[in-house]
């Protein structure tokens, strides 16, 4: 049975105690936080790798906060990548100053993350530290809690240098980088972020699946495959308008992508085009009103990836059409 592991000793590489500290001084006034991703190296000693933050599309009130899901999910498995065999293993998140330990919100929603172990790939065991500000200071206290706890339990750490022998040794048994977690495409996909808040990304296998929905054409739909590493192979490109596939431009070329246009920019020529041709597309009558619903705090789902199926439907019709203008 598990009680408190009062023997159990906590170390935190430097990278990931700075992301929590950088975190919490970004947003003061406001709750933040993240996961931790890392493992039980044995009996006595657990091993945090690396923190996140929020995310960019996160949102942020006083006293809770929802995370930027895709976002929090992109960072899990770039660092799966990094590191063999670490996983999800707890999550952080900022305090006022005069609450520096878990409140029963957050015990609440801890134990719902240890007993969904179909989300969450937890042995019974959560770590979650606890970031407060004072006096100009980030101050992290971390806890631990287990399936058979009755409450949280405050467990000492060391902060690690990134080279710790411990690090490296799983840094050395790590997998080669995917193409799309590279810090080229990460800025490409941030850019597009920005031309698009709702912008959906997901994987299957080494493709990479994203859909831009065009602002001044909101019922337009671009989706990108990328097959293959992105510059050197421009993406497949589907255009969707009411479900309907459309004609891709013929003014606007997809060869621009491997020459050195953005693909931010480049979307943003296919806008152009499709305003310039007189594609008609109705506006919806109840646009979106931006709010995002705020989640109880540390409540961290993992990400549902677009069917690989589906993708490749879209394909396929790409290709008639296309066959279909060649012609």
């Amino acid at each position: 049975m598990k009680t408190f592991p009062s023997h159990l000793q906590v170390s935190i590489a430097t990278t990931a105690y700075e992301t929590i500290v950088k975190e919490s001084k970004q947003y003061q006034e406001h709750e933040t936080g993240g996961i931790l991703v890392g493992k039980r190296l044995n009996e006595q000693e657990f091993l945090i790798v690396a923190a996140t933050g929020a995310g960019p599309k996160a949102d942020h009130q006083a006293h809770t906060f929802a995370p930027d899901i895709e976002f929090v999910n992109m960072e899990l498995r770039r660092i799966r990548e990094v590191y063999t065999g670490v996983d999800y293993v707890g999550v952080w998140h900022k305090h006022p100053a005069f609450v520096d330990h878990p409140s029963g919100g957050d015990l609440k929603q801890a134990r719902k993350i240890l007993e969904d172990t179909e989300n969450y790939k937890i042995q019974g065991e959560l770590l979650a530290p606890i970031a407060v500000i004072a006096n100009g200071q980030v101050n992290v206290k971390l806890y631990y809690l287990n399936d058979k706890m009755s409450d949280f339990a405050a467990l000492p750490y060391t902060v690690i240098p990134d080279d710790e022998p411990r690090l490296v040794a799983l840094q050395a048994q790590s997998k080669p980088q995917a193409w799309y977690d590279s810090e080229s495409m990460q800025h490409e996909l941030a850019a597009l972020r920005a031309f698009d808040k709702s912008m959906q990304v997901s994987i299957g296998g080494e493709t990479l699946f994203v859909t831009v929905t065009l602002s001044k054409l909101p019922r337009t739909k671009v989706h990108l495959v990328f097959a293959a590493p992105y510059p050197s192979v421009a993406p497949e490109v589907v255009i969707e308008a009411e479900e309907k596939a459309l004609l891709f431009p013929s003014n606007v070329s997809t060869s621009a992508l491997t020459s050195g246009i953005t693909l931010a920019r480049w979307v943003g020529e296919i806008e152009q085009a499709l305003l310039v041709s007189g594609i008609s597309v109705p506006v919806p009558d109840a646009p979106d009103s931006g709010l995002i619903p705020v989640a109880p705090p540390c409540l961290l789902r993992r990400w549902k990836w677009m069917p690989v199926v589906g993708a490749l439907i879209l394909l396929l019709i790409y290709r008639k059409f296309k066959s279909v203008k060649e012609k």
